[in-house]
């Protein structure tokens, strides 16, 4: 599992365009909200809703603002793995306390399909 950091640093090709934007807590004292811990592994589908593979978020959450928020620098994701033995060539993901979104491309020789994963917090 790496850091939302980590993936970003290992696994995306233009960091410039994947830029995250982190929600605000410092006027908040994280110390004081109760913490949820999650983990999801999720499919990656394409445009069509074809199934191209899974990826895995250990997650913590809080009560922020009334509803539950990721923490960011409590969001660790594993690599995503081919469904249909298609390797993952590029992924990248986007952030904000509400979801993160896994982008992944796998790749068969010349052929290459695209998607994404959700990820809301409970």
């Amino acid at each position: 599992m790496y850091s939302l950091d980590e993936y970003m640093k290992t696994f995306s090709q233009d960091m410039s365009s994947n830029e995250i934007i982190l929600p605000d807590y410092s006027s908040l004292d994280l110390g004081l909200a109760p913490l949820s811990y999650l983990r999801y592994t999720s499919y990656i589908y394409d445009a069509s809703g074809n199934q191209l593979g899974t990826v895995t978020l250990d997650a913590e959450t809080a009560i922020i603002g009334g509803r539950p928020q990721f923490v960011y620098d409590k969001c660790y994701l594993g690599h995503p793995s081919a469904y249909n033995g298609w390797p993952c060539v590029d992924s990248s993901l986007s952030f904000s306390g509400d979801r993160i979104v896994v982008y992944a491309t796998f790749s068969n020789g010349y052929f290459q399909q695209s998607g994404s994963a959700v990820f809301y917090p409970q």
